[in-house]
């Protein structure tokens, strides 16, 4: 097997855009109107002639061949609501993306196993199958799979001839034990091994079977903030979601460092006075990141910020 392992660090930008080339439209699929909240729809909705009926919506005034709702819509209730009057039934959405999550490490052993000596409780899988569901997607997990080659080249085989993108925690990082760039260079193509981002060093990004994957750190904070800045992106593209990233401006409380050449992703939480402070600690601390409220992109040529700058806060989406 090949070698693959860290052969030169690409920036955040090379990264993501890699990301969203390799993203590919999911076809339309029409769904019962009752399904249709939350989904992504795929075509414009034009009214239609004798759409509206004269005793209906008396205060309306729309006109045969209006736009109503635009492609890339994502339908709330009231949405809903609109298109029941218009008769839309069934509706044309965007399939959702199968995304297939895959764990690996032979020290992992599931969240509700009592926990032995060198074990660790598998805590990505249940973080990545949320923020999935939360996103949209169908989540398909495949369990967790040992550090050894062949396992991991049946479950990843399976798992990118059944899902539209695959995702693999825990198989990225400088460890001698960690097998998932080879796997997926004997399955397809690794484009990407190591990103100048911090925390997520070790990202992985390639194509197995043609389907893209996603090797990701072992660590749950990592996983998280990897997952938030270069998966969702490309999730969005799938859909034909809008990308509209929440963001505020807001001034820091306190000064930090960065280190220069990288890009960091620093976690902060605002205070009641409303400036933000610093998560400080190691990347991987699963506590800094349940008590912040979003983080910032410190630029690969900055080293750090001063107290009372003002800075732009990406807030954490979804639930």
């Amino acid at each position: 097997m090949r070698s693959t392992r860290f052969l030169h660090l690409v920036s955040a930008e090379t990264a993501a855009e890699t990301l969203i080339e390799m993203a590919k439209r999911l076809p339309e699929e029409m769904i019962p109107l009752e399904k249709a909240c939350g989904r992504v729809l795929a075509k414009p909705i034009v009214v239609q002639k004798n759409s509206v009926l004269s005793n209906e919506m008396l205060d309306e005034v729309i006109s045969e061949g209006e736009t109503v709702f635009a492609e890339g819509t994502i339908l709330s209730a009231r949405d809903v609501g609109g298109l029941a009057a218009l008769c839309i039934d069934p509706v044309p959405v965007v399939r959702q993306p199968r995304v297939g999550v895959i764990s690996t490490g032979n020290e992992l052993v599931p969240p509700a196993s009592k926990v032995m000596t060198g074990q660790i409780r598998d805590a990505n899988s249940t973080l990545l199958i949320s923020y999935l569901r939360d996103f949209g997607a169908i989540p398909v997990f495949y369990g967790i799979v040992p550090d050894v080659a062949e396992k991991l080249t049946e479950t990843l085989r399976r798992a990118a001839e059944e899902c539209d993108l695959v995702v693999v925690s825990g198989g990225s990082s400088k460890d001698e034990r960690d097998v998932t760039a080879g796997v997926i260079a004997q399955l397809g193509t690794v484009r990407i091994h190591g990103v100048s981002v911090a925390p997520g060093k070790p990202l992985i990004i390639g194509t197995a079977k043609d389907t893209p994957v996603i090797g990701l750190p072992g660590n749950p904070a990592s996983v998280y903030m990897i997952t938030q800045v270069f998966v969702t992106p490309m999730l969005r593209k799938m859909t034909g979601e809008p990308a509209v990233e929440r963001t505020v401006r807001a001034v820091l409380s306190m000064s930090f460092p960065s280190e220069r050449g990288r890009e960091d992703l620093v976690r902060v939480k605002f205070r009641p006075d409303g400036t933000v402070e610093p998560c400080l600690g190691k990347s991987g601390l699963l506590n800094t990141l349940v008590h912040s409220d979003g983080y910032l992109r410190v630029p690969a040529g900055v080293d750090g910020h001063e107290a009372g700058e003002e800075v732009e806060v990406h807030l954490w989406q979804g639930c």
